[in-house]
């Protein structure tokens, strides 16, 4: 909307975004940087702006401690990291135990508690098993 003051947006348009909750797990900020990348053509700076999300996807481990009922899964806790400078050159596969390390130390009641299982679609059962691949 132009007005005496400028360019404003019109608040009706804007509602989702003024009403979107902080972003919960990597798929949300994976759905958050394809719709920015698809508006970018029309917000000038977009790039910048949206440089703090799409160095989440890449600087980021993250998991889910999930309950699952009746074939449903209801998210209890989320817990994420920020990797450091050779955390980052790390293969994906050493990423997702590095995740599950962390998870474990920040979750421990709960796996003291409960048992726990983990779903991934890597072979991390085989990575951490053999001695010889952690080093």
């Amino acid at each position: 909307m132009v007005t005496q003051r400028g360019i404003e947006a019109i608040p009706t348009k804007i509602k989702a975004i003024l009403d979107m909750g902080p972003l919960t797990s990597i798929n949300e900020v994976q759905r958050l940087t394809g719709r920015m990348a698809a508006l970018s053509r029309f917000i000038s700076k977009s790039a910048e702006m949206g440089l703090l999300f799409f160095r989440i996807l890449r600087k980021a481990v993250s998991s889910m401690l999930v309950r699952e009922e009746d074939g449903a899964q209801t998210p209890i806790y989320y817990v994420s990291k920020v990797l450091s400078g050779a955390e980052c050159r790390y293969p994906l596969i050493e990423k997702m135990a590095l995740a599950l390390v962390i998870t474990a130390r920040k979750l421990r009641p709960y796996f003291l508690s409960y048992l726990v299982g983990v779903r991934t679609n890597t072979p991390l059962k085989q990575v951490l098993g053999n001695p010889e691949a952690s080093g």
